[in-house]
């Protein structure tokens, strides 16, 4: 039985060092995430995907004619996101943007899609970023949340359901949160593997109320 190793919190620098390295990275699947296409009807443009990566969520969207933009806070992946887009003949804006400084737009926005950064953000960090989505969704807009879950064996963030209930407890009303599993780009290797088990998530919708 493989232990369940302490919690990776990631750093710039460790977004960084894997967008640099040659070989594949674990959540580069070349589509969106499952759960993010089965609510894609629930999704209302303009659409903001924070954290965006190479694109794949965003250019997803685009090609089902929905208005999207992307942010990332780290160059490689935008210019492969921009690229992509480029090469079929898709109109998605992909920005450099720290989500920590949401706060601070004046741009709105109906849907927010998050796979993967939530969970990257702790204490005072954690509280800013949930500002700031707050601050950029309008009144009955959705968050959907896509995170890694407590008890996954492998080297990846993840937060236990009450992590996320406490985050948006006030001005936010939790519409779901389900377990969920992630898809994983087969030529990644995690450390202290191989893993049987399939990568365990949560996935929420979470409407702005206030």
């Amino acid at each position: 039985m493989t232990e369940t190793p302490e919690r990776k919190i990631p750093t710039r620098e460790s977004f960084q060092e894997a967008y640099s390295h040659q070989g594949p990275l674990p959540w580069d699947i070349g589509r969106p995430q499952t759960p993010f296409i089965d609510v894609v009807d629930q999704m209302r443009a303009p659409i903001l995907d924070v954290g965006c990566g190479r694109g794949d969520a965003a250019l997803y969207l685009a090609k089902l004619g929905l208005q999207v933009m992307g942010i990332d806070f780290i160059d490689e992946p935008l210019q492969a996101a921009r690229q992509r887009a480029a090469e079929r003949d898709l109109n998605v804006t992909f920005e450099a943007r720290d989500a920590l400084e949401l706060e601070s737009w004046t741009a709105k926005f109906r849907s927010v899609i998050d796979c993967g950064l939530f969970h990257a953000f702790h204490d005072e960090n954690r509280s800013r970023y949930v500002a700031g989505l707050a601050n950029i969704l309008e009144a009955g807009g959705k968050l959907f949340l896509m995170t890694g879950r407590e008890g996954e064996p492998r080297s990846m963030p993840r937060v236990s359901e009450q992590e996320i209930r406490d985050a948006f407890a006030t001005g936010w009303e939790i519409e779901s949160i389900k377990p969920v599993v992630y898809d994983l780009n087969p030529k990644f290797e995690f450390p202290g593997g191989p893993f049987d088990d399939p990568a365990m998530g949560w996935f929420s919708v979470i409407r702005r109320v206030g």
